[in-house]
């Protein structure tokens, strides 16, 4: 059976699928599939080609996994996008340890030299946390979950050791300033601020550096947090990352209204910080901001020059202003 919706180049054939998945389901101490009754196109893609697959078991129950494969693509993006192994890795040691709601590991399987294939359970009926019946509320446990995540991380500090993630310094911070303004073309004319608030932010960010480091998801966002029956579930880690947690909580509340990213950092910081939050948290959730606006305009040309974006940098000029106490 072909996969349907996705690229025949991305995805193994059903003999080989088959032959993989029964041996990954088995070492878990699963019920292995006597067959595969179905593949589709996964509805939440992420930066790799990914479906879903559904077996069957001898009993003739049906089961669904989500498999993600590397189909020979990388992503460089400065850094902080990685692979399918380093996935699987986070998955593995950063994870799974923490005892938090999460889709079930199910494993990793590199075919030779030619790919890796990465497989956890499939959550049928969730759906991304801006399409929950209460999207405000989901946020809100999304904040709590990982406010719990990096206090965890935070009191496990070795975990990460063997990981060798990425981290979040001056220089990989300062990258996006300088990728910003490489991809900002006419946008220079039209702001002439923008070359002073870039860099003003380079010591704002420098000062981000300095702030404690814990184990951070990096594309917190709505669409890589699933929702199912009043629990959430983080998805999609290869940009996890050593880092401030306060930019998890800045990039899930991006854009939405003022109260529910209050909400929000209450949440995360009952969890992350029961005995109470350090003396300067509004300012690193602010030194944050001004790394997510850079971190956004940075990513992609296209994004950048696009007229659409011009609310992101006004958001990012008044963040620097805050922080800084000067108008530019």
């Amino acid at each position: 059976m072909e996969p349907s919706g996705v690229a025949a180049n991305c995805a193994p054939d059903a003999d080989r699928l088959y032959a993989v998945l029964g041996d990954l389901l088995r070492a878990h101490g699963l019920p292995v599939p006597t067959r595969i009754t179905g593949r589709h196109v996964n509805a939440y893609a992420s930066s790799f080609p990914s479906e879903v697959i559904e077996y069957e078991l001898g009993d003739g129950t049906r089961r669904l996994v989500h498999a993600k494969y590397q189909a020979g693509q990388a992503h460089t993006d400065h850094g902080h996008r990685r692979d399918l192994p380093y996935e699987a890795a986070v998955y593995e040691l950063l994870v799974c340890p923490v005892g938090l709601p999460v889709p079930q590991w199910l494993g990793l399987h590199r075919e030779g030299n030619c790919d890796t294939w990465l497989f956890l359970e499939h959550l049928e009926h969730a759906v991304e946390l801006d399409e929950a019946p209460l999207p405000d509320e989901a946020l809100v446990a999304a904040a709590r979950w990982i406010g719990a995540f990096h206090a965890w991380h935070e009191a496990h500090p070795a975990a990460a050791s063997a990981l060798h993630p990425t981290r979040y310094d001056a220089p990989y911070y300062l990258g996006w300033i300088e990728r910003t303004l490489a991809f900002a073309g006419p946008w220079h004319e039209r702001l002439a601020w923008l070359s002073p608030v870039a860099r003003r932010s380079e010591e704002l960010l420098r000062e981000l550096a300095s702030v404690g480091a814990t184990v951070v998801h990096g594309e917190f966002t709505p669409s890589n947090v699933l929702f199912a029956d009043g629990v959430v579930y983080p998805i999609d880690w290869e940009s996890a990352a050593v880092g401030p947690g306060e930019i998890d909580v800045v990039c899930l509340t991006d854009k939405w209204p003022s109260d529910v990213s209050h909400a929000c950092i209450a949440a995360y910081t009952a969890a992350r910080w029961p005995a109470g939050a350090p003396a300067d948290a509004a300012r690193r959730f602010d030194l944050a901001r001004v790394y997510w606006d850079f971190r956004w305009l940075g990513d992609r040309p296209e994004w950048t020059g696009s007229d659409r974006v011009g609310a992101r940098f006004d958001h990012l000029r008044r963040a620097v202003e805050r922080l800084s106490g000067r108008v530019v």
